[in-house]
């Protein structure tokens, strides 16, 4: 094994770059960060991408805990068990509070809740359980690496244009003190991701696979998908 323990984080912060030019390059983040897009526009796609949290979320949280579950008959430490459920532990409710938003953002709370996931979230939920009950189960630090610090490099980015468009103050400020908190979950993700590559033979492997898979479910299909609803929803509006 290499001797560095920061050799995956390295990886990964080096990929998450390139992932987000990626994004900064996508008609919906274009649209959605520009001055000139119209602000009901921007609050629309705001209103999807919300829909596709709520989608997916409590499977995300269900995943997890299944990997954990498998993980923690080979790894004794219970310190280092307890590590990689504490992240999640505090992100259940969290796909709640996207339906909430969801409605203030004048989406349907009845269709949001009866509504079967898009593909695009199905293809997120997919992943996300094979990951978690097929393969080592340590991929998931990999994915929830790639979704906490993905959210607090995105979501500083976005917010200006959400506080432009007049998304509703109370919710824009659940936004900044998720951000603030999934700093704190990326580090904590961090510090067991460099543990289990030190102490685990195959642990880097395993956990740059699952950020390598769920790389090519998300943030793209996802994002592009509620962008799409948004636009469509605008032009027949317009």
């Amino acid at each position: 094994m290499c001797n560095r323990k920061t050799r995956v984080i390295d990886f990964f912060e080096q990929e998450l770059k390139v992932i987000e030019a990626e994004v900064e390059s996508q008609a919906y983040w274009k649209q959605l960060t520009s001055p000139d897009t119209p602000p009901a526009f921007v609050l629309a796609i705001m209103r999807e991408v919300m829909l596709e949290v709520w989608s997916y979320q409590k499977m995300v949280d269900e995943a997890v805990f299944t990997a954990v579950g498998r993980a923690g008959k080979d790894i004794s430490e219970q310190a280092l068990v307890r590590s990689m459920i504490a992240v999640q532990i505090e992100e259940v409710g969290h796909g709640a509070l996207a339906l909430q938003d969801y409605v203030s953002l004048g989406g349907d709370r009845d269709f949001a809740v009866n509504r079967r996931p898009s593909p695009q979230a199905q293809a997120v939920i997919g992943v996300v359980r094979v990951l978690g009950e097929r393969e080592h189960p340590l991929c998931h630090l990999g994915y929830m690496y790639f979704f906490e610090r993905f959210t607090t490099i995105m979501t500083e980015k976005v917010l200006p244009a959400l506080a432009r468009a007049g998304y509703p103050n109370d919710r824009l400020e659940f936004m900044r003190l998720h951000a603030v908190e999934d700093v704190r979950h990326s580090d904590m993700l961090g510090n067991v991701i460099d543990e289990c590559e030190e102490r685990y033979e195959g642990a880097a492997e395993a956990i740059i696979h699952g950020f390598n898979t769920f790389r090519v479910v998300y943030p793209h299909p996802v994002w592009n998908a509620a962008y799409q609803r948004a636009l469509a929803n605008h032009q027949s509006c317009s």
